[in-house]
């Protein structure tokens, strides 16, 4: 009687979570394209094991509504009938169909998408958004041949010449473009970030307060526009506290930032050797070493080294990320990290590029929404 009252259990359960994706698919979390939330995350979010996550996800795919893919997930095929047409706005229209193009699927950009859908859920806007696994050549390829009808395009693009060439061809052909988390000099494409340069300055600012010391920098002097804005607000922290010189506190990542962008290990490692080389007696100062790290992986990386040379994170090494990403409250210590939007990030994007296809003004548009220090035990020295 135990053995069928819990087969009865698990099926309800399997039944239960395959309606709440459904009614995630039906809501707009997800879109046509999309890579739903990983087994562990949903097994984590709704209380149930893994067997059951499978065992729902079987079900959708059964239906049509999910299709698997080997080391990506399982991605929407298709939005059940009974959609979100009664969140749409009443007479709203489309101005034709809005792209957020993305290199793959992770917690940052998951959320990007989540706004993204949202906005357009809301104003009846035809969206679709496509994922690369990381392939920059399949992105630049799409680009090349966009389907008919895409009046708008939102993507992470990067300084190089392919991505130039690419972009530069496609805003000839009337497509509005708009840049996530970065812009491009001399393109004249519009953008949506966030304050990067803030964020440098109040990490720096809040690691020199802490401790009174140099703050060293793990980024890119000739990175993306992100980076470059991080390690500018770096400089102005410590040029405020009398710093003239900060180019030996600086350790620059030698990894052009398409490839770091997409190679999460490569990422931890960098962070890893820069901390090598920073952890030594020859910079230590007033008992140990502060560090702002460009992204929280690299941030992880100093993690690593510290642990490696028997040194304590919070206490001789005190690091401060980029990104508040979930990892950073499960590091030991937690990780200080600068906070930045994700969902809010992709619902103004989505709503600049209908606002610019509208218009046609051909003026290049750049929002930046604000940044918050996340202070945690990893900064503090306690």
């Amino acid at each position: 009687m135990s053995r069928n009252r819990n087969q009865i259990n698990s099926g309800y359960k399997r039944d239960m979570l395959a309606e709440l994706i459904k009614k995630d698919l039906q809501d707009g979390k997800y879109s046509l394209g999309d890579v739903i939330e990983s087994e562990r995350r949903l097994s984590e979010s709704y209380g149930v094991s893994r067997v059951t996550v499978r065992a729902a996800i079987n079900i959708l795919e059964a239906q049509g509504l999910l299709s698997r893919h080997p080391r990506l997930g399982a991605v929407v095929t298709s939005i059940p009938d009974a959609n979100q047409h009664s969140k749409r706005k009443l007479g709203e229209k489309h101005v034709g169909e809005i792209a957020f193009l993305r290199l793959g699927a992770n917690p940052w950009t998951s959320d990007i998408s989540l706004g993204f859908s949202q906005y357009c859920s809301e104003c009846n806007q035809i969206s679709r958004i496509v994922d690369f696994g990381g392939s920059h050549q399949r992105l630049l390829e799409y680009l090349d041949k966009l389907p008919q009808g895409t009046a708008g395009v939102i993507l992470v693009a990067y300084d190089n010449i392919e991505y130039k060439n690419a972009l530069q061809k496609l805003a000839d052909t009337g497509v509005e473009i708009v840049l996530l988390e970065r812009t491009i000099e001399g393109s004249g494409l519009s953008s949506v970030s966030v304050d990067n340069f803030t964020g440098g300055y109040l990490a720096t600012k809040h690691l020199f307060e802490q401790f009174g010391r140099g703050v060293f920098h793990i980024g890119k002097r000739l990175g993306s526009s992100s980076l470059q804005k991080r390690m500018e607000g770096w400089k102005s922290a410590l040029t405020q506290q009398g710093f003239g010189d900060t180019e030996e506190l600086l350790f620059e990542i030698d990894v052009r930032d398409e490839v770091l962008a997409t190679d999460f290990d490569l990422q931890i490692e960098a962070g890893y050797e820069a901390a090598k080389k920073i952890l030594t007696d020859e910079h230590r100062q007033k008992g140990g070493w502060s560090i702002f790290a460009a992204k929280d992986l690299i941030a992880s990386g100093i993690y690593k080294a510290a642990q490696e040379l028997s040194l304590e994170v919070g206490r001789e090494v005190a690091v401060v990320g980029f990104g508040d990403s979930p990892m950073t409250k499960h590091l030991t210590p937690p990780m200080s990290s600068v906070y930045r939007v994700r969902s809010e990030l992709g619902y103004a994007a989505a709503k600049l590029a209908k606002k610019l296809i509208a218009e046609r003004s051909h003026t290049a548009v750049h929002e930046v929404m604000p940044v918050k220090l996340m202070i945690r035990e990893s900064s503090l020295g306690e």
